[in-house]
């Protein structure tokens, strides 16, 4: 990524911040839905864009209701997934 040491640790200290977020896993916004679906390694497609966002809205209703089962969305678990990989990712120097 071109990232110096110190800006890779400062990126790594964002997302390990991020990652206890539960809402963190969603977007509504396009853009943001394709950054974590890059994070998460998955394909990208229309298909799995609109399937994410899709995905978000409903896992954000869920939370709101207190009621969420992140396995009944595939996508967004790969994404938390990979943002608790991430978590436990070292920076080295």
């Amino acid at each position: 990524m071109g990232l110096s040491i110190e800006n890779q640790k400062r990126a790594l200290s964002f997302v390990k911040g991020l990652a206890k977020n539960s809402g963190y896993y969603v977007s509504n916004d396009r853009q943001e839905a394709i950054k974590r679906l890059v994070l998460a390694d998955i394909p990208m497609s229309e298909e799995n864009i609109h399937t994410y966002l899709d995905e978000s809205r409903r896992y954000s209703e869920a939370l709101k209701r207190c009621t969420p089962k992140i396995e009944k969305y595939p996508l967004i678990c790969k994404v938390k997934e990979a943002i608790e990989e991430s978590r436990k990712a070292t920076v080295g120097v």
